[in-house]
């Protein structure tokens, strides 16, 4: 090839200048003698020959692979088959003939030249001319959101004209700008989080250097001041702001969460905060926000790493107890006199419900426990504004009485602990058996916070005698009542029917709150008779303990109950799930299911077979058709039967031994305990009797007291 246009060339030296006139307007005449109509052209050439020219592409190899047409068909050819405009420019990344509006727009950044030459060259036009030096290295510096600075080099050589032609295209709009003896420009009004491509060239009078590219995408600013407004355990409320450069273009946000590694959850919304309200306690999210502009495109992400408190951490700050944590609420901080905690009037924050518990505890208050915030909604308005406005605020001021309780008995000292617990007792309310710590997840067995517990009861024997003793040493059976997965029956209704309201039920106030760190509570509450069988539900004493949650999600507290119960009656109606879980385990207490599901899937599988390994067969009680009265009365006498039948008798002193075995803590075991009880066992040894040592050492306890009764 490089002969044949060293031929081609050394020909055009011979050229005659003179040009024949033309007797139509579209005939075309040789384009290498010029003087002689031309018969064929080729294509790959961009040139026309006469019969004797063309003579030459049939002879040599090299030519012959050219694609050659007749000349009639030339003057088409010699058109742009888009737009019919002369073909004026070669575009080299294609290796094709265009027009000038082709290369700014469907061929716009490609390597071409123009095939026009300079005025008074005397090569032929058709033949393409050496290009100008490109610019020298482009470069793309931000100025703004918007705008850019444009910058490169000139070429070398002094003599290459200073013009140059700058095109940026992003999509489908293109822009071109042509500067001379400048080598930097600003270009502005660009659309943000757009990808441009940038080319430049050199340009002279009918030339055009190759182009040098660059790319460049605006960027969107991200949202600024990120900050945390409200952190809790399930929650956290998101607040930023809008970038001040784009603060009048409308705009929305992105904003996605999750933990590290796992699956991000998405939201998107149009105001500049947001509250989290799905997430789980103690647990650390990776959260970020980013500007969605409407045309869809995003900026880049802010990214904050949070961790939301735990359940007991979240809630005691709500109540304003964080400060009271392991034990630092005292009794006298409880029996300070302050005028902020001693009128009922304060009940309008989440911070007052603490004082006010306890306050009405103290003084045996029986509606201690229904203690709850008192709204503004609660005056006179509108039924449905009144209605609207509560189930706003009622997840904000609204707390469990047993997450109450709860919480309180993890802040407080031992001497507060056993005060709560004996007023509680003298309420008739149920006291903690098991204490759980949802943060920990350790249980504690009450045993030295229920130690100043005393009941009296007249048992019914031939004697009739009062008994007055510690409730911890009482040799009274425990008859439990637990649930197993899904449970139709009110367990709570049944029981408080049994026992005269002394658990919490759904009936009372607040207890439609949701349970945060209550689960795992073990209560108990004493049936005791009073001699008068017209008014006592049971001839016996009989202790009744209630498990908060399914015994699935609480093995340790089940299988302690299991040690230490005379009768465990699990409430279940799936009968796969009783099997199942019920299976294979060893338990001292008598199993009793209590179901209102199908009799038929209980009886089959069960009927004659032990519950547990080495235990009694297990009853099943059904409720199918029954009015709750019946109801109650058939669990009472199932109540009335075990403790008739030589029950199972542990005194909670006693239960220390089987929590230990199951991994659950005793408080009375810490070294302040100890040393309590050892100093309280050194003062009361030489106490032989009670009553004269009132007399003489308390003389207001003693016979005086009885007097003044």
């Amino acid at each position: 090839m490089v002969d044949v246009t060293e031929e081609v060339d050394t020909r055009r030296q011979h050229v005659h200048s003179s040009t024949i006139p033309r007797d139509r307007a579209d005939e075309v005449t040789c384009d290498v003698c010029t003087n002689r109509r031309a018969v064929k052209t080729c294509l790959t050439c961009n040139v026309s020959y006469c019969e004797e020219d063309v003579q030459q592409h049939y002879r040599i190899p090299a030519l012959q692979r050219h694609n050659m047409v007749d000349v009639t068909a030339e003057v088409d050819t010699r058109r742009c088959q888009h737009l019919h405009r002369n073909l004026d420019v070669f575009c080299r990344t294609d290796q094709m003939q265009i027009c000038v509006h082709c290369s700014e727009t469907s061929h716009l950044g490609h390597d071409f030249v123009f095939m026009k030459a300079p005025q008074g060259d005397q090569r032929h036009p058709g033949l393409i001319t050496a290009a100008l030096p490109p610019p020298g290295e482009m470069r793309i510096e931000p100025l703004a959101t918007d705008s850019v600075i444009v910058s490169w080099t000139p070429p070398e050589d002094p003599d290459i004209p200073r013009r140059f032609r700058i095109v940026w295209q992003c999509e489908e709009e293109t822009n071109t700008l042509r500067v001379s003896d400048v080598c930097q420009v600003e270009v502005s009004e660009l659309k943000l989080g757009r990808k441009y491509d940038f080319a430049i060239a050199t340009e002279g009078e009918n030339y055009q250097s190759m182009w040098v590219r660059t790319s460049h995408v605006t960027v969107i600013p991200p949202p600024t001041n990120l900050v945390i407004d409200h952190l809790n355990s399930t929650s956290i409320t998101l607040r930023w702001t809008k970038d001040p450069k784009i603060h009048q273009i409308p705009q929305s946000f992105i904003i996605s969460y999750g933990v590290s590694g796992g699956m991000a959850k998405v939201i998107h919304t149009k105001s500049c905060s947001k509250t989290l309200s799905d997430l789980q306690p103690d647990t650390e999210y990776v959260v970020s926000v980013s500007t969605l502009m409407p045309g869809g495109e995003q900026s880049k992400k802010e990214s904050e790493t949070i961790s939301t408190r735990s359940c007991l951490l979240g809630l005691l700050v709500s109540i304003g107890l964080s400060e009271y944590c392991e034990g630092k609420l005292k009794l006298s901080d409880v029996l300070e006199i302050n005028h902020s905690y001693t009128s009922e009037e304060h009940l309008n924050t989440m911070q007052s419900l603490p004082w006010i518990f306890l306050k009405k505890l103290l003084l045996a208050n029986m509606d201690a426990r229904s203690v709850r915030c008192v709204t503004p909604y609660e005056e006179t308005y509108d039924l449905a504004e009144c209605e609207t406005k509560e189930s706003e605020c009622s997840n904000n001021n609204s707390i469990n009485p047993l997450d109450l309780i709860t919480a309180l008995l993890l802040c407080s000292d031992d001497s507060l602990k056993q005060e709560m617990v004996r007023k509680m007792a003298l309420c008739q309310f149920a006291v903690p058996l098991l204490l759980p710590n949802c943060e920990t997840k350790q249980v504690t067995l009450m045993l030295w916070t229920m130690r100043e517990v005393v009941k009296k009861f007249i048992p019914f024997t031939p004697t009739t005698q009062l008994v007055e003793e510690s409730i911890v040493v009482s040799e009274i059976p425990l008859v439990s009542l637990v649930s197993l997965g899904k449970d139709s029956l009110n367990k709570y209704h049944i029981l408080n029917k049994m026992h005269n309201n002394a658990f919490v039920h759904r009936d009372m106030d607040c207890d439609d709150a949701p349970r945060k760190i209550s689960d795992g509570l073990v209560e108990i509450s004493w049936c005791l008779p009073c001699g008068n069988k017209n008014i006592d539900l049971f001839d016996k004493p009989v202790a009744m303990a209630n498990l908060r949650g399914d015994i699935r999600s609480f093995k340790k507290q089940f299988s302690f109950l299991c040690d230490v119960s005379a009768a465990v009656f699990i409430f279940s109606d799936d009968c796969d799930s009783s099997r199942n879980f019920l299976k294979d385990k060893n338990a001292k207490a008598q199993i009793l299911l209590v179901s209102n599901g199908d009799k038929q899937a209980f009886r089959n599988p069960i009927r004659g077979k032990p519950s547990f390994e080495g235990s009694r067969p297990f009853q099943v009680i059904f409720k199918k058709k029954q009015h709750d009265a019946d109801f109650v009365k058939n669990m009472q006498s199932a109540v009335t039967r075990i403790l008739n039948n030589k029950p199972n008798i542990v005194t909670i002193e006693n239960m220390a031994e089987a929590a230990e075995r199951n991994g659950i803590l005793v408080d009375e075991k810490s070294s302040k305990c100890q040393t309590a009880q050892r100093m309280a066992n050194e003062i009361t040894s030489k106490i032989t009797d009670t009553s004269e040592f009132k007399n003489e050492h308390l003389p207001l306890q003693g016979i005086r007291k009885q007097l003044w009764k």
